[in-house]
């Protein structure tokens, strides 16, 4: 797993004997001008911290996690056929079965949830093969070709790469879960 690094200044924290990797947030981050990016910093639920520059932290955190899987590939000369991206902060209120979606993986197709899509594709979790998700999971580099772009929230911006991309991605009503805020708070979308 990869965590932040805001605090501990360390690249490597071992937490049960096992290894996570942490990152430091690039200050120097360059940060589209998005036109009508005023979602970006509208209304937040407690314990979320919003903006555009903490959407684009979180576009570099699920990158910096991509290259350790592919130096996890590398080292370990292995080659994964799915992959399945999701954020550390979620409480899943279903199983997720990988098999109900088998075919739509295999047909290039990104496997995303129904819910809390915001104008555009929820950015909280995704399942596919290796060629979708390494699009995906680099969105950080494709940003900033979206300038002047009406970009409203992180969930648009997702939508307008993975369409200018020709992903395809399916919304699947089964996969459920809300969001664990770090004061404890379970936040339940819809």
């Amino acid at each position: 797993m990869a965590i932040p690094n805001k605090e501990i200044n360390k690249t490597d924290l071992y937490i049960d004997n096992i290894i996570y990797k942490t990152f430091v947030d690039d200050p120097n981050i360059q940060i589209p001008n998005f036109i009508n990016a005023k979602g970006f910093g509208g209304i937040k639920d407690v314990g979320s911290v919003g903006g555009i520059k903490a959407a684009m932290y979180l576009l570099q955190n699920i990158y910096d996690t991509y290259t350790l899987l592919l130096d996890y590939e590398k080292s370990n000369n292995i080659n994964f056929d799915i992959i399945m991206r999701v954020r550390n902060d979620v409480l899943f209120q279903t199983d997720i079965c990988v098999n109900e979606y088998i075919d739509k993986i295999n047909d290039n197709v990104l496997i995303i949830p129904s819910f809390a899509s915001w104008t555009g594709v929820n950015d909280r979790f995704a399942i596919g093969n290796k060629n979708v998700m390494s699009i995906y999971m680099s969105m950080i580099k494709f940003a900033n070709d979206y300038n002047n772009y009406p970009i409203f929230n992180l969930e648009s911006l997702v939508t307008a790469i993975l369409n200018n991309k020709k992903i395809k991605y399916f919304r699947s009503n089964k996969i459920l879960f809300s969001l664990v805020r770090s004061n404890g708070n379970v936040y339940a979308e819809k």
